[in-house]
C-alpha cells in the first residue's frame, strides 16, 4: 500500500466511512510487498482514534504498520544546513539594525556639528555685574570648564535676563555634556530678555538634535522658524535635512 492510499484509507476513518480493511495482496503494481492489515491490526487503528490522536500522530503510527511505507526522515546534513542558515539570517539582521542606528546616530551629530557654534560674545551687554563680567571673560576665552564651575558656586537665578544661563548652557554644549545643557535651555524661568530668549529656543533645538530626540528638536526649531527668531533660515535648513530622512 502506497502513502496515497494510507492518506485515504485515514480519511475514511476519520469520516467514519470505513469499518474494516480489506486484506491486500503481496506485491503492487510496482513489483514492492505490501503490508497485510491483520483485523488485530484494524483494531489496533481503531484504537488510535479513540484517543482522539491527532491527524499527524495517527498518520505515522499507520505508516509504521505498513513497513514498505516508512515515514521520510530530514537527513543530518539537511537539519544541520537549516540551523546554520537560520543563525546567519539572524546575524545578518542584527548586524544591519546596528548599523542602521549608528548610521543615523552620525548623521544627527554631523548636523550638529555643522550649525553649532557658541554663543557670541557681542550679543550680550558685557556683563550687567561685576561677577557676570568676570565669567564672561572666562567664556571669551573658551574656558568653558571654568564657567561651569563659576556657576556651581554662583547657581543661576530665575527671572534673570538669561544672560548667565546662555552663558552656562553653551558651556555644557561646547564640553558635550548635553544631557546639563539640556536642564538649563528647558527651564525658560532663566531667560526673560531678548536676545537670550532668541539664543535659548535655538540652542534647546540643537541640543535636542544632539541627542537624538529628533521629535523634540523638530518642535523647538519650528518655534524657532514660526516666530522669526534671529536664526529662522539655520532652522529651517535643519527641518527640512531632519523631514528628507
Amino acid at each position: 500500500m502506497k502513502a496515497d492510499e494510507s492518506d485515504d484509507l485515514l480519511d475514511k476513518f476519520l469520516k467514519g466511512e470505513l469499518e474494516e480493511i480489506p486484506n491486500v495482496s503481496a506485491a503492487d503494481k510496482e513489483g514492492e510487498p505490501s503490508a497485510d492489515i491483520s483485523p488485530e491490526n484494524l483494531e489496533g487503528i481503531k484504537s488510535m482514534f479513540d484517543h482522539k490522536r491527532s491527524r499527524e500522530v495517527v498518520r505515522e503510527e499507520l505508516m509504521g504498520m505498513l513497513p514498505n511505507q516508512k515515514p521520510k526522515e530530514r537527513s543530518i546534513f539537511q537539519a544541520t544546513w537549516f540551523r546554520i542558515a537560520a543563525s546567519v539570517t539572524v546575524l545578518l539582521l542584527s548586524a544591519l539594525a546596528i548599523y542602521m542606528v549608528n548610521t543615523s546616530g552620525n548623521s544627527y551629530a554631523s548636523m550638529y556639528d555643522t550649525y553649532y557654534k557658541p554663543f557670541p560674545v557681542a550679543a550680550t551687554t558685557r556683563g550687567s555685574t561685576q561677577s557676570t563680567a568676570a565669567v564672561m571673560d572666562l567664556y571669551e576665552q573658551e574656558k568653558y570648564g571654568e564657567v561651569i564651575t563659576h556657576f556651581k558656586y554662583s547657581p543661576l537665578v530665575a527671572n534673570e535676563s538669561g544672560e548667565n544661563a546662555i552663558l552656562l548652557g553653551v558651556s555644557y554644549l561646547s564640553t558635550d555634556q548635553t544631557a546639563q545643557a539640556l536642564t538649563i535651555f528647558e527651564n525658560d524661568q532663566y531667560f526673560n530678555e531678548v536676545p537670550y530668549t532668541n539664543y535659548r529656543q535655538w540652542y534647546l533645538g540643537l541640543a535636542y538634535l544632539k541627542s537624538g530626540e529628533i521629535d523634540k528638536a523638530k518642535a523647538a526649531l519650528q518655534v524657532v522658524v514660526d516666530q522669526q527668531m534671529i536664526h529662522q533660515q539655520q532652522a529651517r535648513a535643519v527641518l527640512g535635512q531632519l523631514d528628507g530622512k
